[in-house]
């Protein structure tokens, strides 16, 4: 309908404004028609709906729920859903009595409406049905052949409760049906004033749509198909010849292009789009004429029978016309309309003057837009403020004006592709620039319309589609939905269509089969009076992309200005080169990544051609994605743009300046662009990409920069990704000697904390040997000794291969003496730390016995006893070392102390383990023995080699175990084995005792002597013998002592054993032990040797007590003997010569 021009005085009459309305011809529009359009599939809405699908697809449900809430003809309000499901709800409850509970039919039902869901479209699709469902699942793993007789009653059943549920949609809908409602909102109906100067509102149901103005390309697309309508279709020699030449030679042109793409099917066409826009994404790789006219073959055009009335309207019109009219259209596709003025209008001008300019400012015809539920006060016109409901409104006025501008700029193009194809000699010649022109035209408005398709991320339901940057889809999609061409335009079934689909105006496409929008359901404004939906009932709907992005209006709300103010913004629409991506794009791109909408940002990349700027973004939007192979390289080739000798446009330079940071704007500096790529891939924690960055920026630095940073983040990479022998060999190429130091330490902790010790050892660290030294000792010596990595043995390996053999075994046997000092809180810890305790000892041992038995010593430092460190273990327990006056600030350790510490550790966590298996707990002092008691409890229960070796390492005496091995000897040979318990006859169970012959007693008898041969030496003066011998007479003097004890000391020292018998009484064994001992000193003489007094010698005094001992008549007669044994050898003994 034609509107007013606001400029009119306010005196005009009424007779006037009415005359204006009735020229419009208004009649009251009928509801809208749920009858199935022929040659087009059942809506939802319709009775057929259901017999058109099969129930046998896997997606069937995903299916119906997208009919079903399908905006515009066919689909269902949000309101008739929602009431719809309360319906449904109520009637598939069934009533439960008695006992049956048990397998109640309403736990699927029950389960469904347990949960909550994020919107009405998902809540639908668990609640319809669910009785089915849960029937099935409660059936898995039944007999197969059973499942598959019930596969058809299943069908049915869904099948039924879909039918309910559409049933009752159809009726709620039905009934509800409102006429539609025309009103006048704005500030001057508000006030009283009298209505002309307010907003013309249509209302439908919960829908609002507000009477606007059209923008210069859908006033002439609109003109031009009503022009196309209104022609007799039937006759299509008729309606194509139709084309008259006016002086609207820009008209003229879209009306020959519309009618020579009418001649195309929809398939056609849609080969015609997508050759287009492989050209758009491809880049421009020859002159345009060679383009149009290998496109042109490709299509086939020379079977597209109408260059006879093509080229007879052309030459009506004449070349010039015709270049004129290019120019008008390559204008009008990317014009701004109003914003372009009206932003640029100082703020002291008059705020009415330049609102009515706002609202009439180029139409002469009114489209109805539709946005969703608003309130009233919405549609007031607030300055610098946009409503939800008009940005609602925008993005749709938005994308049906970029719908237009797509439409006249590819039929125009197509109209010159068959005009170039042709190949006629006086066929007009259109110039490259209008050329590339409608080209950018047409990629604009594409990219426009595909962001408009797009909701906001993180809203649609169901999974999102890939973009086309990863996946390189060849056309985007659309918003517009096609009108049938035998409706007739301002008709009441034409303007019910436009209201059903909330869309602007009419827009004729044939692009690609009609694609609907979700339904956008707002919130309304506080002292809104219309009621929203709730956040669970908004069906599929979500907030268009295009709505986020709309700019804050500098006026008052008014259309086509909020459309132009939005176009006019980011430029996109204003460039005019195909060839590059201008800064405008590319800062739009980079808009939408910044504000997390990464889907659209690589949409729009796609368009554009793949310069330095769409490289950079690309790179930023694989960086978020993960994939990092691709951004690396998108980042990589954004480099050649950089450093002073880089060639580059100025276009393509304020393009990539605009998109990067304010440090990298200048160009300058390719390695601060290397730097900034690696900490983006940084702060990701790919540090496998940040390296070579690192390492590019380090290569392209100039003299005077300091890369010194740049090596520490390539070794901080370097190890965090474990590449430690890159890491190694960085180290010869640092710079700085700090660096380095500081670098080595770093390599040497991570190898070991990431347990790479056998690569540690295997790099040769030349001039570096002294640092890791350095490191590995201060961890060993400050690091617990239980946690991993354990340094000490770590460095114990590094000085092993060294060949540095007292290092390694002071740093082990420090280990042992810092685990003794660990808080020991129960019995098995303490049980731990003497294993290892003994591991560190033995390891350390190991190490000393490869030197020199001279050179086999430690030396420690002394601790303060004042300090934390409590008193060394050694000294502890084997005595102080060295005068305790001396004052000294090292401790010498030798190899025969470390041994004493090792078998007193051995023996403490032996002798532990051996009462816990006795008596089945220890105690704090078990674990704290001294050596000899170490030995005497080895000795009690029988692991005498184990206590004899124990006593020898710590050169204690040994009476005590062979006094406990002749205890056990007379034991055994009295009572037998029977007398010990399993747990002190560990002796017997020795694979040498075992191999022995002979009863129990005579195995320890022997055992006892062959341990006396080992241990009792000269050099303890046969101590130990001696004591066996005494404790066996105190045991019992009348018992006989063992013939090889008795024989030793008749030939070594009789006099003790003589002594012996005496002492206990024993005459008879004492004067024969003295006649034996006398018979020996007399062998010389039965060889006839002389020997003087001074050679021989008996102990008289001795043999004249046992003599004078004799008393019975036995001792005396064995006493007779020993006298004359002693004269026989007085008179054979030499006398004394002096000289």
């Amino acid at each position: 309908m034609d509107e007013n021009d606001s400029s009119t005085s306010n005196e005009e009459s009424d007779s006037e404004v009415v005359d204006d309305f009735e020229e419009v011809g208004w009649h009251l529009i009928s509801y809208l028609s749920s009858s199935v359009t022929p040659g087009k599939a059942p809506t939802a809405d319709s009775i057929d709906f259901l017999g058109s699908l099969d129930f046998t697809a896997p997606n069937i449900d995903a299916t119906i729920l997208q009919a079903l809430f399908t905006p515009g003809p066919g689909g269902f309000s949000p309101y008739t859903i929602s009431e719809a499901l309360k319906v449904y709800v109520e009637s598939a409850r069934v009533s439960v009595k008695g006992d049956a509970r048990s397998s109640d039919p309403n736990v699927g039902l029950r389960n469904a409406l347990s949960h909550q869901y994020t919107s009405l479209r998902a809540r639908v699709g668990a609640i319809v049905g669910s009785v089915i469902k849960e029937k099935v699942s409660s059936k898995t793993g039944t007999n197969n052949r059973i499942m598959e007789d019930e596969e058809e009653t299943k069908i049915t059943t869904q099948r039924r409760e879909w039918e309910g549920f559409l049933a009752c949609c159809r009726a709620i809908e039905k009934s509800g049906h409102w006429p539609v409602a025309l009103g006048i909102v704005g500030t001057r109906a508000l006030t009283g004033q009298s209505p002309q100067g307010g907003e013309c509102v249509v209302i439908e149901r919960e829908r609002m749509g507000l009477v606007v103005n059209e923008d210069s390309p859908l006033e002439m697309y609109h003109r031009v198909m009503r022009e196309m309508q209104e022609t007799d279709f039937n006759d299509e020699e008729a309606g194509i010849h139709a084309v008259q030449p006016t002086h609207d030679w820009g008209s003229f042109l879209l009306r020959l292009a519309l009618s020579l793409k009418s001649l195309l099917s929809p398939s056609s066409w849609a080969k015609v789009t997508d050759d287009l826009f492989s050209v758009i994404r491809n880049g421009i790789s020859k002159n345009y004429d060679e383009l149009l006219l290998d496109l042109g073959s490709e299509l086939h055009l020379e079977n597209l029978e109408a260059d006879d009335w093509v080229f007879e309207q052309l030459d009506d019109i004449g070349k010039d016309n015709f270049s004129l009219g290019l120019d008008t259209i390559s204008t009008l596709i990317r014009t701004t309309g109003v914003a372009e003025i009206a932003d640029t209008v100082k703020q002291e001008d008059d705020e009415e003057e330049v609102g009515r300019m706002l609202l009439h400012a180029t139409a002469n015809s009114s489209l109805i837009a539709f946005g969703g539920v608003v309130g009233a006060n919405a549609l007031l016109g607030e300055a610098d403020n946009h409503t939800q409901w008009s940005k609602s409104l925008t993005a749709s006025y938005l994308s049906a004006t970029l719908d237009a501008r797509y439409d006249i700029a590819s039929s125009v193009i197509f109209l010159l592709m068959f005009i170039i194809f042709s190949q006629r000699d006086d066929s007009p010649s259109p110039t490259a620039q209008v050329i590339d022109e409608l080209f950018f035209g047409l990629r604009s408005s594409s990219l426009l319309r595909q962001i408009a398709s797009r909701a906001v991320e993180g809203e649609v339901d169901g999974p999102v589609e890939n973009t086309q940057l990863q996946n390189g889809a060849s056309a985007p999609p659309v918003l517009a939905r096609a009108i049938p061409t035998h409706m007739r335009a301002g008709t009441a079934d034409s303007m019910s269509l436009q209201l059903s689909n909330l869309q602007v105006g009419v827009v004729q496409s044939s692009l690609i089969p009609p694609q609907a929008r979700s339904q956008v359901f707002l919130p309304p404004s506080k002292s809104s009076a219309i009621p929203s939906l709730p956040s669970t009932m908004r069906g599929s709907g979500s907030s268009p992309l295009l709505q986020t992005l709309l700019p804050s209006l500098k006026r008052s709300f008014s259309l086509p200005y909020a459309s132009d103010a939005f176009l006019y913004s980011n430029g996109i629409i204003s460039s005019d080169s195909l060839l590059i991506a201008c800064q405008a794009e590319v800062k739009f791109a980079e808009d939408l990544r910044k504000r997390e909408h990464y889907r659209a940002a690589a949409d729009v990349l796609d368009w554009l051609p793949k310069n330095d700027a769409c490289c950079y973004i690309g790179g930023l939007l694989m960086l978020h994605w993960e994939e990092y192979e691709q951004a690396s390289s998108l980042f990589e080739g954004a480099s050649r743009s950089f450093g002073p000798m880089a060639f580059r446009n100025k276009t393509l330079e304020k393009a990539l300046a605009s998109v990067l940071p304010p440090s990298l704007s200048s160009l300058n500096s390719l390695s601060a662009y290397y730097e900034h790529l690696a900490q983006l891939f940084e702060e990701k924690g790919q540090y496998q990409y940040s390296v070579p960055f690192y390492r590019l920026a380090i290569e392209s630095a100039d003299q005077e920069v300091e890369t010194t940073d740049f090596w520490h983040n390539v070794f901080r990479g370097q190890i965090a990704n474990e590449y430690f022998e890159q890491a190694y060999m960085s180290l010869a190429e640092m710079p700085d000697v700090t660096l380095r130091n500081t670098s080595v330490a770093n390599l040497v902790t991570a190898m070991c904390e990431r347990n790479k010790v056998e690569m540690l050892l295997g790099f040769d660290f030349v001039g570096f040997q002294d640092d890791v030294e350095e490191v590995l000792s201060f961890k060993a010596r400050n690091a617990h000794p239980l946690q991993h990595p354990i340094y000490s043995k770590i460095y114990y390996s590094w000085s092993i291969k060294r060949e540095d053999y007292r290092a390694a075994a002071s740093m082990m046997y420090q280990r042992a003496r810092i685990l003794d000092q660990l808080d020991k809180p129960d019995v098995e810890t303490r049980h731990v730390h003497l294993s290892f305790q003994l591991e560190a000892y033995t390891v350390a041992i190991s190490a000393l016995s490869l030197l020199d038995p001279q050179e086999a010593w430690i030396s420690l430092p002394i601790l303060l006893s004042s300090g934390a460190v409590p008193q060394e273990w050694r000294q502890a327990n084997f005595g102080t070392f060295g005068p305790s006056d001396e004052v000294r600030d090292s401790e010498i350790v030798e190899l025969s102390d470390m041994r004493k510490e090792l078998e007193l550790c051995r023996g403490r966590r032996q002798l532990v383990v051996q009462k816990m298996s006795i008596r089945g707990f220890v105690s704090d002092e078990d674990f704290e023995i001294l050596p000899m008691e170490v030995v005497r409890r080895y000795a009690q229960i029988g692991m005498f080699e184990e206590a004899l070796y124990s006593a020898r390492v710590f050169e204690v005496d040994m009476s005590i175990i062979f006094t406990r091995m002749v205890d056990t000897c007379i034991t055994l040979s009295k009572e037998g084995p029977g007398a010990f318990s399993q747990h002190e006859s560990h002796w017997l169970t020795r694979e040498r005792v075992v191999g022995w012959e002979g009863e129990v007693h005579q195995k320890g008898w022997r055992l006892l002597q062959e341990s006396l041969e080992r241990h009792d030496t000269p050099s303890t003066g046969w101590q130990y013998r001696k004591n066996c011998l005494e404790r066996i007479m105190d045991t019992d003097r009348t018992s006989i002592p063992p013939s090889w004890l008795t024989a030793f000391f008749q030939e070594r020292e009789p006099e003790y054993l003589i002594r012996t018998c005496l002492r206990y009484q024993l005459i008879l064994p004492a004067i024969e032990y003295t006649i034996l001992m006398i018979k020996k000193a007399n062998q010389p003489f039965a060889q006839g040797a002389t020997i003087s007094v001074t050679q021989t010698h008996l102990p008289y005094s001795l043999i004249d007590a046992v003599v004078g001992a004799a008393q019975s008549k036995e001792e005396l007669r064995k006493a007779s003997l020993v006298k004359a044994e002693i004269a026989a050898r007085i008179g054979r003994v030499g006398r004394w010569e002096w000289h």
